[in-house]
């Protein structure tokens, strides 16, 4: 049975299984072989006929063969079929089990890892940038578009050299990376504003935008 697929433990489990069934099976032989070799010489021993005392010496009796003797070699073969055949039963009744076992943990398992993978959320990229609502600047008649036209009449790549602004927005350093590690985007601290894209540039005038409203653009006539 393929195990791939399946987690640690339950192939573990499984192994385990089939080595404790086939370590049973050797018993259950050897239990049974015990057994025949320990009935069989007794009924053997039981045909022997006693010696007879009373003959004088260098004489012996007849050799007959008697009812008894008969019936004790039947008996034997019969009890040695029997334990034969109550091996068999049993080892064949274990087997079973044993498998009916293993396949019911090994679906079990499988249930459970298919069930766990179905469970576990799947996240979205962090570098998503976050859409701009029409509300906060994403039209010419919002608060950041007028932001963008004032600061820095749209360009996206304009630095001010004299005050140390960047981007679109005017970013100072310092504010930028602020907002991108508060909006969990620790890939964009350190980086430049206007070399960020116009999509993260927004994202994070969006996200300022929403913490902290127009204060920081105070002063631009929006």
């Amino acid at each position: 049975m393929p195990d791939s697929g399946l987690p640690a433990r339950a192939r573990a489990r499984l192994r385990a299984a089939t080595s404790r069934t086939s370590a049973r099976v050797v018993l259950l032989v050897l239990a049974g072989a015990l057994v025949a070799s320990m009935v069989v010489p007794a009924l053997a021993s039981a045909d022997s006929a006693p010696t007879d005392t009373s003959r004088p010496p260098h004489t012996s009796a007849p050799a007959r063969t008697s009812a008894s003797d008969t019936m004790d070699a039947a008996t034997a073969a019969r009890v040695a079929a029997y334990v034969a055949a109550v091996q068999r039963n049993a080892i064949a009744t274990y087997v079973a089990a044993a498998q009916r076992n293993a396949i019911g943990a090994y679906v079990a398992a499988a249930q459970r890892a298919a069930a766990a993978q179905h469970a576990t959320p799947r996240h979205t990229s962090s570098h998503t940038a976050a859409p701009v609502h029409a509300t906060n600047g994403s039209t010419p008649g919002g608060f950041l578009a007028c932001v963008r036209q004032r600061e820095s009449r749209g360009d996206y790549g304009a630095v001010n050299r004299r005050s140390g602004t960047a981007g679109a927005y005017q970013f100072m350093p310092g504010t930028w990376n602020s907002t991108a590690s508060s909006a969990g985007r620790p890939d964009l601290v350190g980086v430049n504003p206007a070399a960020a894209s116009p999509a993260d540039q927004d994202a994070m005038a969006q996200h300022l935008y929403a913490s902290s409203g127009a204060s920081p653009w105070t002063g631009n006539g929006c």
